[in-house]
């Protein structure tokens, strides 16, 4: 009975042990390929063409400088992308002012002769914009170019959106 009862023990241990790489198996294939990321893309709004993708993170910074208007003052926005998808516009820097051109977001101050508009806290689910070579300077993600004004065809309509994606999707688009 002592030998029967010592190749059950051996029996629920070998049990045991199959569970648990099975257990991390399924782990890893959930981590792997059907967790959640995000995932920033620029398309254009009517082909639905994507000219830049990438996986970001929640705390990453995305700028947007341009010349705004015919007085050509530079203009540069920064969001810092949130969960789900979000964009918070949180500052915008300004050479000058001009129709258009906000007077009052946020708290303002005057910095190496900008006007910086900071602590503005608006969200936004998509940017979505009318392109102009002329115009946009560049769109820079966590201090990198990732598009300039010249990459993209002039007066086409463009997105960016941020959205969750599983893991296997960023790997087969």
């Amino acid at each position: 009975m002592k030998r029967k009862f010592g190749k059950m023990k051996h029996a629920n241990a070998s049990s045991f042990l199959k569970l648990m790489v099975l257990a991390a198996l399924l782990f890893v294939i959930y981590y792997l390929w059907l967790s959640p990321v995000e995932v920033m893309t620029v398309s254009h709004q009517a082909t639905g063409e994507v000219v830049y993708r990438a996986l970001v993170q929640p705390g990453d910074v995305l700028e947007y400088e341009w010349i705004h208007s015919f007085e050509l003052i530079p203009y540069t926005e920064e969001f810092v992308i949130e969960k789900k998808g979000l964009l918070r516009l949180t500052t915008i820097r300004v050479a000058g002012f001009g129709a258009g051109i906000p007077e009052n977001k946020g708290k303002m101050t005057v910095e190496d002769g900008m006007v910086v508009m900071s602590e503005i806290d608006e969200i936004f689910e998509e940017i979505n914009w009318i392109h102009t070579t002329s115009n946009l300077t560049r769109i820079t993600l966590k201090g990198e170019t990732i598009l300039r004004g010249t990459d993209l065809p002039h007066h086409e309509p463009y997105n960016l959106r941020v959205e969750e994606r599983s893991r296997i999707w960023t790997l087969s688009n």
